[in-house]
């Protein structure tokens, strides 16, 4: 080979070699979208939802649930198999907020806004497993991922079974005193009502001590009960989801066989134990059903009321504007109904944050615990023993309240209504009324600072202060 022709290919050599680096600089470095026909297909890109599957389309591990048929049953038997493999797989994706023994109280619940569920409450045991399925697989929106691409059909279902091998939360929990709850009638008012009354549901009852009727699933009241609801609005929503069983109007609730009533109860007149001249209260009642569902009464009801909130299937505002046409149609007497505070013609002192009691009213509280736990975290603004006359700057008392005595209001001769009037305060906490309030009570147990059980104690210390549950001056028990 002549000397030109190896310049020629020595140069060549370098040529290729420099334009190798320049194309790979462009892609590795430069991003250059090359011409690529992979794009012309029926794909999708990272960070991209996945393509909607085909009408009809069948799951390779079969179908989880039918949407619009209720939730599914358990087709995994509870066996020894099942519950080890729910446990395994329990801890790897649900231990860290949900805690070893299902508690709430894993290692990260203490940093997350909303506290994990307590999976040995009653509130979720007495879910049934297609109820628990679907929590597992949609999550809670805010609160709980959708597990449904973690975990396989099965694998969902061996998480349930293993869920209910928790020791419960009524067996861990000392037995209930006086102070954990008030008894009260047993109500037939309404199908799916609960057959034991709070001091939250005999507040609002009726002179004649009627239990004020509530769903059978557990729960306290939602957004929708802080917002302006649309009467109008809700007629549409009414029709569009609730006119199937409660009819036209509300009117004429259709066939329900298998529960006891045998039909869906009336919206109009409503059940009378749910109307209260206070419009909060009366939206409080009917919120609690829409939020949360009912199954009524009876061995076997073939129909039973959506959780339309927990669920997600309505919105709060559509909630909300639901609660205001129901209202609507049934008128309250100008008469009225006595409204959930009112007690010798003074209302009860409430906190400004709404919501009901918590797990605190179900224990017995320690007050020498409760005095250690109050010198820590209270006596900085209620003072020492509670005996208040600390400045509040903003607020229109000027100070905040004392709690020795105690608000008399707050004070009442039954135990477990005087537990849960301060319960509301700690769990919720409460804005004082004022331009600009320097001091404002934390909310204790929404924001998990403080445990049920602490919260028990707090309760007993403050009663202990204030003479026990002695007869308080011109304060009937609600």
């Amino acid at each position: 080979m002549n000397p030109a022709h190896k310049k020629l290919l020595f140069a060549g050599g370098i040529a290729a070699v420099v334009i190798f680096l320049l194309v790979l600089l462009a892609f590795d470095v430069l991003h250059f979208d090359f011409v690529s026909f992979m794009e012309i297909q029926p794909s999708y890109l990272p960070m991209e939802k996945p393509l909607p599957v085909p009408p009809n389309s069948i799951p390779v591990e079969g179908a989880a649930y039918i949407p619009g048929m209720g939730v599914p049953t358990n087709p995994v038997s509870a066996d020894d198999v099942s519950i080890a493999r729910g446990k395994e797989l329990y801890q790897i994706n649900c231990m860290l907020c949900h805690g070893p023994q299902g508690q709430g109280d894993g290692p990260v619940a203490s940093f997350l806004k909303n506290k994990p569920a307590n999976l040995t409450s009653d509130a979720v045991q007495t879910k049934t497993d297609g109820a628990l399925f679907m929590t597992i697989t949609n999550g809670v929106t805010g609160a709980m991922p959708a597990l449904n691409e973690n975990l396989l059909v099965r694998e969902r279902w061996d998480v349930v079974n293993y869920l209910r091998t928790l020791p419960s939360q009524a067996a861990a929990a000392p037995a209930p005193t006086q102070q954990a709850q008030p008894t009260t009638q047993p109500t037939t008012a309404a199908s799916g009502a609960s057959s034991t009354a709070t001091p939250e549901a005999a507040a609002t009852a009726s002179s004649s001590q009627e239990e004020v009727a509530r769903p059978s699933n557990s729960g306290g009241p939602g957004d929708a009960i802080n917002l302006k609801g649309d009467a109008a609005a809700g007629a549409t929503v009414f029709n569009g989801n609730c006119v199937a069983c409660h009819g036209t109007d509300g009117k004429q609730g259709m066939s329900n066989p298998g529960s006891t009533d045998g039909t869906v109860p009336s919206l109009n007149p409503i059940d009378p134990t749910l109307m209260n001249a206070d419009y909060k209260t009366f939206a409080t009642n009917l919120d609690l059903f829409m939020q949360h569902g009912s199954t009524p009464q009876g061995p076997s009801p073939a129909l039973s009321m959506p959780a339309w909130g927990d669920k997600n299937t309505l919105t709060q505002q559509q909630i909300a504007d639901a609660i205001a046409y129901v209202i609507s149609l049934n008128p309250v007497p100008s008469s009225g109904v006595p409204t959930p505070t009112e007690m010798a013609g003074q209302d009860v002192a409430r906190p400004s944050n709404a919501g009901g009691p918590g797990d605190a009213l179900k224990l017995q509280g320690d007050a020498t615990s409760g005095a250690a736990l109050y010198a820590t975290n209270c006596a900085a603004c209620h003072g020492t023993d509670g005996q208040g006359n600390v400045p509040n700057p903003g607020s229109a008392d000027g100070t905040v309240p004392a709690l020795n005595p105690i608000d008399p209001t707050i004070k009442n001769s039954d135990l477990a209504v005087f537990t849960y009037n301060i319960d509301l305060f700690i769990e919720h906490g409460s804005t004082p009324e004022g331009p600009s309030p320097v001091f404002k009570m934390p909310a204790w147990g929404d924001q998990g600072t403080l445990k049920p059980q602490q919260i028990a104690d707090v309760i007993a210390y403050l009663i202990k202060l204030n003479g026990g549950a002695s007869q308080p001056q011109a304060t009937p028990t609600p």
